[in-house]
Parts: structure tokens; sequence; C-alpha cells
């Protein structure tokens, strides 16, 4: 059998594949394109419409003599702090305050040094002498070979500046018979010296008694109590 020729201006297999999937190529692309092309115009219309509406709906409530504004929004929270300013100058010299109160009491101070000694000052006057109490210096008994074999002697002394002096000398015991006679007086010291001899006049024994005072006989004065170790008496008319 005798295959026929195919006719003019047909296409053979392999060519028609070939240009089938060539189509579906240019297809497909074009497919792509188109979604591509919706996808984008969505977008865009989703990010504009918002704002058509807003500013269409505000422009036609405005030529309607539509509603007043809305409240204000909230204020928005503050900004950063700016850089800090050039330093100013000094401002004028302010008015003086007023007076504190006052302070407390300080801690004493502590104790100067001791000054120079300033010089002695003019002697006083002397006061007027004190009255001295008389002290007893001693007791003693003898006799008075004229008129009484036994007597009694007592001494005191006056404490005059700052020494105890002779100041009486006081005879007891004396009989009558001693009345009137005169009296002598040996005050011997520790040496045995006579110190000194007091004579008297003739005496008056009173209540058996005779005192001899510093007052009537300086001479008492002149011994210190210290120095007297005895007395001789001797009477005679």
């Amino acid at each position: 059998m005798t295959v026929a020729d195919p006719p003019s201006g047909a296409f053979r297999a392999g060519e028609f594949a070939a240009t089938a999937a060539a189509a579906i190529r240019r297809r497909d692309h074009r497919r792509t394109l188109r979604a591509i092309a919706i996808i984008i115009a969505i977008l865009l219309f989703a990010i504009t419409t918002p704002f058509a509406v807003k500013y269409a709906v505000k422009w036609a409530i405005t030529d309607m003599g539509g509603y007043p504004a809305g409240a204000n929004g909230t204020n928005g929270s503050n900004g950063l702090d700016g850089n800090p300013g050039t330093r100013g100058l000094p401002g004028s010299e302010g008015a003086n305050g007023l007076p504190g109160s006052e302070g407390s009491d300080g801690a004493p101070g502590r104790d100067g040094m001791t000054g120079a000694q300033g010089p002695a000052g003019q002697t006083g006057p002397q006061g007027p002498q004190g009255d001295s109490t008389p002290i007893s210096i001693g007791n003693g008994a003898g006799t008075v070979e004229a008129c009484d074999s036994d007597i009694t002697i007592r001494l005191r002394s006056d404490y005059i500046g700052g020494e105890l002096i002779l100041g009486r000398i006081i005879i007891d015991d004396l009989s009558d018979a001693c009345n009137g006679q005169s009296l002598a007086l040996y005050l011997i010291d520790n040496d045995d010296s006579v110190l000194t001899v007091l004579e008297t006049g003739p005496v008056t024994v009173s209540d058996n008694s005779l005192t001899l005072l510093a007052e009537q006989y300086p001479v008492l004065h002149t011994i210190a109590s210290r120095d007297l170790n005895q007395i001789i008496i001797e009477m005679a008319y």
C-alpha cells in the first residue's frame, strides 16, 4: 500500500507539539501577569479608599453645611528634651536677708595663765590690841618665913605678839599675918639666874589671896613664860 504524502500546509506531529507547548507557556505567562496586576490594584484600592472616602464624606458634609467639627483630640506625649541652652548672664545682687536669731552661748573658755605677782601693797595701820585671856602655866607651893609656912602660887600668861608672856602672879592661902608687909619676888630662869626682882610696898591680903598684875607691875610683861623656872618670895615690914 502506498502512503500518500501529507497535504501541503499541514504540520507534522513534532512541530505541532512544540507549537502547543509554546502557546501554553504564553497563556500561563499572561495569566500570571494578570494576577499580579489584579493584586496590585486591590492593594492600591485598599490603601487609597479610606482616605478617599474620608475626604469625600468631609467635602460632602461641608458643602451641605453639615455637622460641627468634632472635639479636639487628646494631647500627644511630650517631646524629647532639647539640648541645653547657653549659660545666661549673672543676675543682679539680691537684697540683704533679715538678721538671724541670736545664737546660743558658747562653752566657757579655758582659764588663762596666772598673771605676774603685783607689787606689795602699803602696810596698813596697826590694829588695836585685843584682850588677852590669861593662860595657866603652872602652880606651886612654898613658904614665906616672915608670916606663913604654907602658901600656894599660881602663874598666868598673856598671849602677846605670838608669844606667852608672864601676865600675873597669884598667891593663895596667905595668913592675915602677911597683911601690910612689903613683898619681894625673885624670878629665876632655867640657869638659876635672876631674870628680875619684883618689889612692892605694903600689900593688902584679901580673902587669904594676893594678885600681882602686869598692869600694876609692867616688868612681868618683859619675861617670857618659857624662861621662868622658879620664884623666891620674901616679905618683911
